[in-house]
């Protein structure tokens, strides 16, 4: 089992806290608005910007201490690399979550 996928899944959640506190410390406004596909919702910065984040970070860590525990069996297998693809995915998706609300609430993509 190599360990590039799980640098990367690292990275990826390192990546989307950094950037969910680099938002908190941009925005100013008490309440932020997430636009959804047919209505918004508001919320504060915290629950906005770091919510998924924290969610999937909770999933994440047991996931990858799964995987390096049982590596030997799961690279027999090859099961790894789809669950580290859904896993990449999701923080991919979360980024992308971040950066379009950041946009949103800056005037961007109204």
């Amino acid at each position: 089992m190599k360990r590039f996928p799980l640098i990367f899944s690292s990275a990826l959640m390192f990546l989307s806290w950094g950037l969910g506190f680099y938002f908190l410390s941009i925005v100013t406004i008490p309440t932020v608005i997430i636009p959804l596909p047919h209505e918004f919702l508001w919320m504060d910065g915290f629950q906005a910007f770091l919510g998924l984040t924290l969610l999937f970070s909770l999933l994440t860590i047991p996931l990858i201490a799964y995987i390096m525990k049982k590596r030997t069996v799961l690279s027999k297998k090859k099961s790894w690399y789809s669950i580290l693809t859904v896993n990449q995915l999701i923080w991919a998706a979360t980024i992308a979550s971040q950066v379009k609300i950041m946009a949103y609430n800056l005037g961007i993509c109204h």
